[in-house]
């Protein structure tokens, strides 16, 4: 597996739809991926959402449960079984371009040296602005 998205979660079911529609549709051109999402012990639908897209998307996603609270044990327990090579942290609220895995492990591989890479996060707010509170 050469790349994997490892998002932890907690109660955010609506969002984490999104995100794994927009991870699960890349765009990798000789690349292998998939998804990781650790459910942090929510309490609302976060389960059903992850098994509507295992079914959609056999076999690219994968859901651990994760009873101790905190982000810390969330991650401590995604890391333990991410099989990608490069993995990304991947918030449920993130949206990723179609080609986001093939970008990312393309400047990887031009870059050996590069032991991290970031890039342009843009908000789409579903309620008011910090601005407009």
């Amino acid at each position: 597996m050469d790349f994997t998205f490892l998002c932890c979660t907690y109660n955010r079911a609506g969002d984490l739809a999104e995100m794994l529609e927009s991870a699960c549709r890349q765009e990798a051109q000789g690349y292998s991926y998939d998804v990781l999402v650790v459910d942090n012990k929510s309490t609302d639908h976060t389960r059903a959402i992850v098994e509507q897209a295992q079914q959609k998307y056999p076999g690219r996603i994968h859901y651990y449960f994760e009873a101790r609270p905190g982000k810390s044990y969330a991650l401590a327990t995604g890391l333990a079984h991410c099989r990608g090579e490069i993995y990304q942290i991947a918030d449920d609220d993130l949206i990723f371009t179609p080609d986001h895995v093939q970008v990312t492990l393309d400047l990887l591989r031009q870059h050996p040296d590069w032991k991290a890479i970031g890039g342009q996060v843009i908000t789409r707010w579903k309620r008011r602005t910090p601005r407009e509170i």
